[in-house]
C-alpha cells in the first residue's frame, strides 16, 4: 500500500500495518474503528476467492450439516421477539437456500440473494424467492423486510458501506439485521493459530470486524445496535452430541467477556 487509504468503514485513513501475509499481502488496521484491511486488493473479476459456484460449496460442506442446522434454529430463536405481523427474511449469501427453507418453515416470507447460483442446476426453494447476483446489483423492495442476514458475507466484500447501504434501506422500521463474521480480535488470531489464520486471514476476506468496527459500522447507517457479541461457531462440534454443545457453550461463556470467540456477531434494529 503506498500510502494512507481511506478506512472501508468510518471513511476515516488507517495507517497501522499489523501483518505481513505471503504474496505480497498485509494486515492494515484503522486507528479509529479497528476494522481490519487487507491489502491489496486483486483484481475483482479474475479473484479465485469469490463462491461461484454454491451448489459446488455446498456439497463440500456437506458433513457440517449438523452443525448448520444448529445455527439455524439458534439464529431463528435470536430474533423471533422481533417479528412482526408480516415477517420477512431476507439473507444475503444463501447458498443453495437451505436456511430459507427453516425460514419459510417458520412462517417467513423468505427471500435470498445469492451470486454463485448456476443456473438450471440450482435447487430451488419452495415458496422462497431466489435472486442470482450480488446484493449492490439484484433489484430489491424498500422498507421491506423485517429480517436481512448475511452469515460469513461482509468479509468477502469490496465495500461494506455499500452493503450496509443496501440493505439498512431494504428493511422495514422496526426491522432487525443480523451479521456473522470472522473476529479479527478472536484469541486464535492474536496467537496466530494457523487453522484460523489460513482460514480467515488472506486474500478474499477483505474486511475483518471485531465487536467496536462492526457496532460503529451500524451506528454510522442509523441503526441501533441490541446485541454483539463473540462465540466459537465450531459447526463440527456444534451439531452433535449434547455434551459436546455444553462444552461449546461453557467455552463461549469463559470467553465471552474478553471477545475472544473466533466469530462476531451483530443484532441492530432499524428505528
Amino acid at each position: 500500500m503506498s500510502g494512507p487509504e481511506k478506512c472501508a468503514g468510518c471513511k476515516k485513513e488507517f495507517i497501522r500495518r499489523v501483518l505481513s501475509l505471503t504474496g505480497g499481502h498485509s494486515v492494515w488496521v484503522c486507528r479509529a474503528c479497528g476494522l481490519a484491511h487487507t491489502r491489496p486488493l486483486s483484481d475483482e473479476k479474475s479473484d479465485p476467492n469469490l463462491l461461484t459456484d454454491a451448489l459446488a460449496y455446498a456439497r463440500a460442506v456437506a458433513p457440517l450439516q449438523r452443525g448448520f442446522e444448529f445455527h439455524y434454529h439458534q439464529l431463528l430463536k435470536l430474533v423471533r421477539p422481533y417479528s412482526t405481523p408480516t415477517p420477512r427474511w431476507l439473507e444475503i449469501g444463501c447458498g443453495v437456500g437451505d436456511f430459507l427453507s427453516r425460514a419459510v418453515e417458520a412462517g417467513y416470507e423468505a427471500w435470498g440473494v445469492e451470486p454463485g447460483m448456476k443456473g438450471d442446476s440450482f435447487p430451488t426453494v419452495p415458496s422462497a424467492r431466489l435472486l442470482s447476483g450480488r446484493v449492490e446489483d439484484v433489484n430489491l423492495p424498500d422498507n421491506y423486510f423485517s429480517v436481512v442476514s448475511a452469515v460469513q458475507v461482509i468479509e468477502h466484500l469490496r465495500s461494506p458501506r455499500l452493503f450496509m447501504d443496501r440493505v439498512t434501506k431494504s428493511l422495514r422500521s422496526g426491522g432487525v439485521l443480523f451479521i456473522e463474521t470472522p473476529n479479527f480480535n478472536a484469541l486464535a488470531r492474536r496467537v496466530r493459530w494457523p487453522p484460523f489464520m489460513n482460514l480467515n486471514v488472506g486474500p478474499g476476506h477483505w474486511h475483518l470486524f471485531s465487536v467496536e468496527s462492526l457496532r460503529q459500522l451500524a451506528l454510522a447507517y442509523g441503526l441501533k445496535p441490541l446485541k454483539t457479541w463473540t462465540y466459537f461457531k465450531a459447526l463440527s462440534q456444534a451439531g452433535r452430541d449434547p455434551l459436546r454443545r455444553a462444552a461449546l457453550a461453557t467455552l463461549n461463556g469463559v470467553f465471552r467477556p474478553f471477545h475472544g470467540g473466533n466469530t462476531v456477531a451483530l443484532l441492530a434494529r432499524k428505528p
